[in-house]
């Protein structure tokens, strides 16, 4: 009976991955995710999320794209300058923040920290005021 089922969900999987451009699906879950397409995603997010999101819990592709670039001063300020939305502005300030507080607090004031930002965490999404969300996952990481 579980090998029946793992082959329906296998099969099943299969086919909604057929439909999808397979070098997309490669680099979005795979550690091997170029700049290129990281930047591409993030520049056109339409929110922020907030850890494992779905009801699995599963990594999203603008996580993974954060985590490809979150090291690189020079891609995040890139990516502030570049992004189409305002949440790819929110992933360049939570990555600045962490490598150079100057650089994040500069950057911070070209926002409206007014604005509200969709965040998807866990299962749930919510809208919250960019200036809040920053200051929540500022706690977290310890900023002053």
């Amino acid at each position: 009976m579980k090998k029946i089922l793992l082959l329906v969900l296998v099969i099943s999987m299969m086919s909604v991955t057929s439909e999808l451009d397979k070098d997309y699906v490669k680099q979005v879950f795979s550690k091997t995710m170029s700049e290129e397409k990281a930047m591409e995603i993030l520049i056109n997010a339409s929110g922020v999320d907030d850890g494992a999101v779905g009801e699995e819990g599963s990594i999203s592709s603008e996580n993974r794209a954060y985590d490809r670039i979150a090291n690189s001063e020079e891609l995040l300020i890139k990516l502030f300058d570049e992004s189409k939305m305002v949440a790819g502005k929110v992933y360049a300030l939570m990555g600045l923040r962490n490598l150079n507080l100057e650089l994040y607090k500069k950057y911070y004031m070209q926002i409206d920290s007014e604005e509200y930002i969709t965040v998807r965490s866990g299962c749930f999404i919510f809208n919250e005021k960019i200036g809040d969300y920053l200051k929540k996952t500022d706690y977290f990481n310890k900023v002053k």
